[in-house]
């Protein structure tokens, strides 16, 4: 249990600890699981703990049997291994299945006691999730494959050429047909750390294991301030204020609303830009495939930025080069300076480019960019659960309340499991070796030309039909982003995990070069 203070007393010596034959006893157990089936097993020991945990904490019975539950359904997996030549297959997902109720039962009664011990009953609360999960995850590897898709994919309705992803861990992704292939998009852009990177999950479920979901608009919870405490100290904004919202195009949106109310209906956006796909944020773009049957909206305007005149709203995405687009020069940071004097207000839309993608912790900071809202996205939770952020100034807030009331807000803004997930990322992001010139240098020595910006990179090639590119990737080993709304392909862009060691990278590079041959041929 906790140390929750009373009488100090020397320590005892390990072996004269109350229950420390217990210890050796459980230890000694515990090892003869490490033979198979040792997932399994370990899971339901961890349910076990857990159980012995909330036992501990309440005069309720209930402990002691699930805990005795949880071991049972372990030798009933152990038993049906060693004598699998006498019985199908079902015990491979069942008996897995059995340990997962039992630890989900451990869970929901540790909230018999959170009154008492929250410490302990949050931390049986996760071990007994985490057990639950862990037999879960050996059940579904069982299970018979899919045979039949039924989801819509994103993008376009009638793609047919998917990628069927059964499971991945850091720059390698291993496909339902069992070929391995190395992401050179880290998801889509949003797993800077790499596939399976615990600090983000760890976060999540210490953060779920208090409280996973509040209602934004009447409660608040000291996750959020923590993480608004962090963004804004990385980008060294001590006196902004954070909204977190879902998705990059929610944080557009929610940046959108308060910037039109502190400056004005008109918008101004570079041309070719993207911001998103929901309704102001593809208003924000210039591909008719974006806004899809959204009409236009009269008072957005797509114009460098140097015709930009305030009052208003300027929307900017700093490295550009995605779409064509060259990194703001000093020339046009001198106008968004202009035109914040003039009255605009300047969102600087880095979900893309921020948290190290291109140079740590954005361009905002590394260029010295002038903004009245920061937004970011993409590398926040290392795509573990959607959350984006919103850095408001607060002239910006001041503007707002003396324009009138304004409502914003979802029903998963500023959610707290979400950011107990963007506080593990971004302390593993915070403590990360960040090298911004490892992509060029590979790129360089690989005799591959591209525009780079830190781990963001962009090759042109010949116009290619979309098809014909994405198969030369994947002939090659590569899981890359296409956009679909852009046929014929006429860039790449690599944008690889941060984590990815250089024997990966130069790899990577290897394989460009056979897709680069391919596709010039």
């Amino acid at each position: 249990m906790t140390n929750t203070g009373g009488p100090s007393t020397p320590p005892l010596p390990p072996s004269q600890t109350p229950g420390s034959e217990h210890i050796r006893r459980a230890a000694r157990l515990l090892s003869t699981h490490g033979e198979p089936p040792g997932a399994v097993a370990a899971a339901g020991w961890t349910a076990a703990i857990a159980a012995a945990v909330t036992a501990s904490t309440t005069p309720e019975p209930a402990g002691p049997v699930l805990a005795a539950d949880a071991l049972a359904a372990v030798d009933a997996d152990t038993v049906a291994y060693w004598s699998q030549d006498d019985q199908s297959e079902e015990w491979k997902v069942q008996t897995p299945q059995a340990v997962a109720a039992v630890a989900a039962r451990a869970a929901t009664d540790s909230g018999s006691a959170l009154h008492v011990n929250p410490a302990d009953m949050n931390a049986a609360w996760a071990m007994a999730v985490g057990a639950a999960a862990a037999a879960e995850a050996v059940a579904n590897a069982n299970s018979p494959a899919r045979t039949e898709p039924r989801t819509l994919p994103g993008g376009t309705v009638e793609q047919t050429d998917l990628v069927d992803v059964s499971d991945a861990d850091g720059c390698r992704v291993r496909t339902s047909d069992g070929r391995t292939l190395l992401d050179i998009s880290s998801g889509l852009f949003n797993t800077p750390l790499g596939h399976r990177h615990p600090a983000p999950a760890i976060g999540f479920v210490a953060q779920a294991s208090k409280v996973a979901a509040v209602n934004p608009f009447t409660t608040t919870s000291a996750i959020a301030d923590r993480v608004a405490g962090r963004l804004l100290d990385l980008f060294a904004k001590p006196n902004w204020h954070a909204i977190f919202a879902g998705s990059g195009s929610e944080a557009i949106e929610t940046a959108l609303r308060l910037a039109m109310a502190a400056g004005g209906s008109a918008v101004h956006a570079r041309p070719n830009a993207f911001h998103g796909i929901t309704a102001g944020a593809a208003s924000l773009s210039t591909h008719a495939a974006i806004r899809g049957p959204l009409e236009p909206t009269p008072s957005f305007h797509h114009q460098p930025i140097h015709e930009w005149t305030g009052p208003g709203v300027g929307v900017v995405e700093p490295a550009g080069i995605t779409w064509g687009q060259p990194t703001l020069t000093e020339d046009e940071i001198d106008q968004l300076h202009r035109f914040r004097a003039s009255g605009g207000v300047v969102i600087l839309d880095e979900v893309l480019s921020g948290l190290g993608r291109t140079l740590w912790p954005g361009l905002t900071t590394a260029l010295g960019i002038p903004a009245d809202i920061i937004v970011l996205g993409k590398g926040l939770a290392n795509g573990l659960t959607p959350v984006s952020a919103v850095l408001v100034d607060p002239h910006a807030i001041d503007r707002i309340r003396q324009a009138g009331q304004l409502d914003h807000g979802h029903t998963h803004t500023n959610h707290p499991a979400s950011l107990g997930a963007a506080l593990g990322c971004l302390t593993a992001l915070t403590q990360h070796a960040h090298n911004p010139d490892m992509l060029a240098a590979a790129l360089d020595t690989a005799s591959i030309p591209a525009t780079t910006i830190g781990w963001l990179a962009v090759i042109d090639i010949p116009p290619t039909d979309r098809k014909l590119t994405a198969k030369a990737m994947l002939d090659a080993g590569l899981l890359g982003h296409l956009p679909t709304m852009v046929d014929p392909v006429q860039r790449l862009v690599i944008a690889p995990p941060l984590t990815t060691d250089q024997a990966d990278l130069d790899e990577m590079m290897c394989r460009l070069s056979d897709v680069l041959g391919r596709i010039r041929a």
